[in-house]
């Protein structure tokens, strides 16, 4: 369990900073270079495949950013919309970085991040930007190296990521799966369910399907291949229980893989306890008073705490253990002379089935 909580143990926060919310999880978009959006616009959200198609034969979408847009909201589930992210490249020399921080400083809050690129540096951009902001981006590649000899040359400053799930798609015109996957996880609801990284695909037009060997090969090399149900990718293609980037080589065997809903999970229990503690400390400066630095404060604190992590229990995130019998512990103390109060968790993911061994005996039993 140290390599969950390492992720977020130790966080320290202020008063300006304290309300944090969680609704960014539920939100998907694509950056997208040198649209030409309604009023200058940074960002603009799309519920429907006919606003899309009204935005292209506008010309405010490209025809590469509306099939990807219309990609997305054509999911199942979907989460209701997806919004498209400006990335002025030819008037300012965007980067996707520069996109994302302006949408976010023009008050988009957003989890999942795609893009129409499926250029290295631009996806490496956009994973600069997830990592200092706790995103997760998903990318998708067609170069040749994920097949054979491992991550591409240039991802080579982000193979240590758990920020970045990259999907294999060599299709020779682009059909989007890491729209799909994307709007699918934005679709669920991480209150109620920890979903483990998968899409049943339901493009009009479906990826190349990869041989199993190959898919064998991608996979070991820490990305995601798209697999066909019964040998066939028509109608019956999916990606199952995805990989982030991590332990990816540009040479040479890949380290362990990890599947992109630890990361997830983490942030989303990160996200949830410091809001709830923000919004108690919050009710405290709206009355003018002292929140108390003694047991009565930290058990406050670790009530929000644990209420975050029962919620990870009955959500699927987290699971009870022999060691863990509520699937988390918490405790706290106190610093009297910085005046801080710290809190400390062990909390036991609950993870998910990547494989199945079946062996069984034919013969005649007395």
């Amino acid at each position: 369990m140290a390599d969950l909580l390492t992720r977020f143990a130790t966080v320290s926060f202020v008063i300006e900073s304290l309300i944090q919310s969680t609704a960014g999880f539920g939100v998907h978009v694509i950056v997208a270079e040198d649209q030409s959006l309604p009023a200058a616009a940074r960002f603009v959200t799309y519920q429907t495949t006919d606003a899309v198609d009204a935005a292209e034969g506008l010309s405010e979408l490209t025809s590469a950013a509306a099939n990807a847009a219309r990609a997305a909201l054509t999911a199942a589930p979907t989460a209701g919309a997806v919004t498209v992210i400006n990335q002025d490249v030819s008037g300012s020399a965007e980067s996707a970085e520069d996109a994302l921080d302006a949408a976010e400083a023009a008050g988009l809050a957003f989890y999942w991040i795609t893009l129409v690129s499926a250029d290295a540096a631009d996806i490496v951009s956009a994973v600069t930007y997830a990592t200092s902001n706790e995103k997760m981006v998903i990318a998708r590649s067609a170069d040749a190296d994920w097949k054979t000899a491992g991550a591409p040359s240039g991802f080579s400053t982000v193979v240590s990521s758990t920020r970045l799930v990259v999907i294999f798609d060599d299709t020779s015109s682009p059909v989007y799966p890491d729209m799909q996957f994307a709007q699918v996880q934005a679709a669920t609801d991480l209150d109620l369910q920890s979903g483990d990284g998968s899409v049943k695909l339901t493009l009009g037009t479906m990826p190349d399907e990869q041989t199993d060997t190959v898919a064998a090969t991608i996979y070991a090399n820490n990305a995601n291949p798209v697999y066909g149900i019964n040998g066939s990718a028509a109608g019956n293609a999916y990606i199952r229980s995805a990989v982030v980037i991590q332990g990816a080589s540009t040479g040479g065997a890949a380290g362990p893989s990890e599947q992109m809903y630890v990361q997830v999970t983490a942030d989303w229990l990160k996200a949830g306890i410091l809001q709830k503690i923000g919004q108690l400390l919050d009710r405290y400066t709206a009355a003018n008073r002292k929140f108390p630095l003694n047991d009565d404060g930290v058990e406050l604190f670790l009530g929000e705490a644990r209420d975050q992590s029962q919620t990870g229990v009955d959500a699927g995130h987290l699971t009870p253990s022999d060691s863990l019998p509520l699937g988390y512990s918490w405790s706290g103390s106190i610093n009297v002379s910085s005046k801080t109060i710290t809190l400390t968790g062990s909390l036991n993911i609950l993870d998910t089935v990547v494989a199945l061994t079946i062996t069984g005996y034919l013969g005649r039993y007395t």
